[in-house]
């Protein structure tokens, strides 16, 4: 933002014991973890206890701001307080659909009680669902601004919302400085290897991971490989031969993995909350590093470009994937040496952070 005319400053809340810097314009402020005697729902209270210590650093640090940019955490008592006090300078982001996304988080089996079970859904009701509808409804009209990723998201916001909120499309971006180009290795090998780079430890049943391994076993040729990355637990749906869990890797690591893969793997159910359309972030840190991918959404920021044949798109269903498909595409690609720079270089003049930053400040600007 401060390359496009905005003198921005930016404040990051973590758990380290003091202050800060992530390079010259961002601040870490500490939290403290507050000690919460509530017996039941303690998530919700932690969260709202941390929402307070922030509001609280607002009402003394940040007054004279004329636009406060804030990325949506979790609806509570406090931080509903917080955007109403500060609403006509807050333009908030929404990454997303956290009712749609809980719903499904709560569809996950468990290995529980009953009265777990229903206290689970009973948190998500009262202080998930009703919170976020609440703001929905009746705060986003009164904010300086709403940011999404999707006009498609932006719809679902203006459909639900009293009044008419001011939204903001800016797409999802990547900093291709930061991410290596991938050397592709020449292979014979007749085994597809898919590469899964999995960001969370909750299990968000919509990546389609569950999807793609099913499909997979019921192929029966035995040609594919899926590399999961990152958080996978110890899920009893990944205790597969062909499914190799390698946990967090260092940078030079992944590299070495990303070079050894045929396709990348995106979101593969993203209709069980409710879109078609997708800018994620994953899907572009494949294009950054060269590398093809398979997803079931439309990206309306590179479809219609000769760059969209760097990835292959399968219907967003419950349906078995037909691997066929995965299997031709991952061969066409490894035949075309030339896919990983041409990838590159879409990123890095459509994707990259300095492009949809620029789109961002421009409308920000606008407001001011």
């Amino acid at each position: 933002m401060r390359k496009n005319g905005i003198d921005a400053t930016g404040y990051f809340f973590s758990e380290e014991e003091s202050e800060g810097f992530i390079g010259d314009f961002i601040k870490i402020i500490p939290f403290k973890r507050t000690q919460i005697t509530n017996k039941w729902f303690r998530s919700y209270h932690e969260a709202d206890a941390l929402i307070k210590q922030v509001a609280a650093f607002v009402e003394q640090n940040l007054g004279d701001y004329e636009i406060l940019y804030l990325r949506h955490y979790r609806s509570t008592f406090n931080y509903v307080k917080m955007l109403r006090k500060y609403a006509d300078k807050l333009v908030l982001y929404i990454p997303s659909h956290v009712i749609k996304e809980n719903f499904r988080e709560r569809q996950v089996p468990e290995n529980t009680g009953l009265v777990s079970v229903i206290i689970k859904w009973w948190e998500y009701f009262r202080y998930i669902y009703l919170y976020e509808k609440y703001v929905w409804k009746f705060i986003l009209k009164k904010l300086k601004a709403v940011v999404v990723f999707t006009e498609e998201f932006a719809e679902i916001l203006r459909s639900q919302a009293f009044g008419s909120p001011r939204i903001i499309y800016n797409r999802d971006g990547v900093n291709c400085a930061e991410v290596a180009l991938r050397e592709l290795e020449k292979t014979e090998d007749p085994v597809v290897k898919l590469l899964f780079m999995k960001g969370s430890s909750l299990k968000q049943s919509w990546s389609g991971l569950q999807r793609l391994i099913s499909s997979v076993e019921g192929d029966n040729k035995k040609r594919f490989e899926i590399y999961i990355t990152g958080s996978a637990g110890n899920d009893p749906e990944y205790k597969k031969d062909f499914v190799k869990c390698v946990g967090h890797l260092s940078p030079e690591e992944l590299q070495l993995l990303v070079n050894k893969v045929d396709l990348g793997i995106s979101n593969l159910a993203n209709y069980m909350i409710a879109f078609n359309t997708t800018s994620n972030l994953k899907s572009r840190e494949y294009y950054a590093r060269g590398l093809p991918f398979i997803q079931a959404n439309e990206m309306p920021d590179i479809d219609g470009y000769e760059a969209a044949d760097c990835y292959l798109q399968l219907p967003n269903n419950h349906l078995p994937i037909d691997m066929n498909l995965v299997y031709d595409y991952a061969m066409k690609m490894r035949n075309n040496p030339l896919h990983a720079g041409k990838m590159r270089q879409f990123a890095e003049e459509h994707l990259d952070w300095k492009v949809t930053v620029a789109e961002l400040s421009e409308q920000l600007k606008s407001l001011t």
